[in-house]
């Protein structure tokens, strides 16, 4: 059976026995410096199935390098997982989603969104989302079943227009706090955050708008919970959830184990993007210079402009 896996937090153990259960690449972590290498080889990796990308990585060992919640630094995070994104998109540019897989989170709506090193997590990795143009962050560690965003990486708020096909149903204060269900999102413009709950027995409940609202000062997101987008609360029993990789979206079919062996739909939801991606810019050091107004070239199978002293792609965006 192919798993993909990767750390969390209760797999740190003295033995550092996390890599002797899996077979997978370990390319990253011989590229990180020694001094701060993360204590498990195989957890940074990537894959192709389909249309998506598929982008593992670990948020584990984010305090290993010149980093501290108070001066929201990482060397980690900001140098060798930003460079490593972005090389592994240029290898696959033309994938036409680009998913990312994480056990503890970016944003989330329950008991992990007040840990202390969660905003350091966003200082961070939101820039490296947005100029990686992720369509979906799949997590876990809140054990609770959210759905966030599109999140607009610069503003921290859902992105206008991006859901359509929700269900509006009874608000229950255990199992959907926000009476969401289903729904179609539209990843141009942001990232859509999920998690899906547990397939444990440890659980945890979401946390209303009075509870978020008043853990501002922990967490520092402004209106944290309109930022809760689809079905958000806790199934009450195991949960998976499948993910369809189809022509047109990505389809999340989420359901809850019963101790028959019986499985029940619980929730069904879409990622679709209608934009083209683009690859982040990596600078212009491989061009001949100097360059000339107007000067088209072209850099990892994308074609660039320089206009007024800056950069553009061919959609227009300003990349430099």
């Amino acid at each position: 059976m192919p798993i993909v896996p990767t750390d969390g937090n209760h797999d740190d153990s003295p033995l550092l026995n996390y890599d002797y259960h899996f077979n997978t690449p370990t390319d990253f972590a011989m590229s990180v410096p020694a001094s701060y290498r993360p204590q498990f080889h195989g957890i940074t990796y990537s894959f192709v199935y389909g249309d998506v990308l598929f982008l593992v990585y670990s948020l584990q060992d984010w305090w290993r390098s010149s980093a501290g919640e108070a001066s929201m630094k990482s060397t980690y995070l900001s140098n060798d997982v930003r460079r490593w994104f972005r090389q592994e998109i240029e290898k696959h540019p033309n994938t036409k989603y680009r998913v990312t897989l994480s056990h503890k989170n970016i944003f989330s709506g329950s008991g992990h969104s007040v840990d202390a090193e969660t905003p350091l997590f966003r200082e961070l990795m939101l820039p490296i989302l947005k100029e990686c143009e992720i369509d979906l962050a799949i997590q876990g560690h809140d054990h609770c079943y959210e759905v966030i965003g599109p999140v607009n990486p610069d503003t921290r708020t859902v992105v206008e227009g991006s859901i359509t096909d929700t269900t509006h149903v009874e608000i229950n204060t255990n199992t959907n706090m926000t009476g969401v269900e289903g729904g179609t999102f539209t990843t141009d413009d942001g990232t859509l955050y999920f998690i899906g709950a547990t397939c444990g027995r440890k659980r945890y409940y979401p946390y209303d708008r009075a509870k978020m609202d008043a853990e501002y000062e922990n967490h520092k997101v402004t209106n944290y919970f309109d930022l809760m987008t689809g079905m958000f609360g806790q199934p009450g029993a195991p949960s998976f959830t499948k993910f369809t990789v189809k022509s047109d979206c990505i389809e999340l079919n989420s359901y809850t184990a019963n101790q028959d062996g019986t499985a029940k739909l619980l929730n069904t939801m879409r990622v679709r993007r209608t934009k083209p991606h683009t690859v982040p810019f990596q600078g212009i050091e491989n061009v001949n210079t100097p360059m000339s107004e107007g000067e088209k070239f072209i850099r990892n199978g994308q074609l660039f402009i320089l206009k007024n002293g800056r950069v553009f792609n061919v959609l227009g965006q300003k990349v430099k």
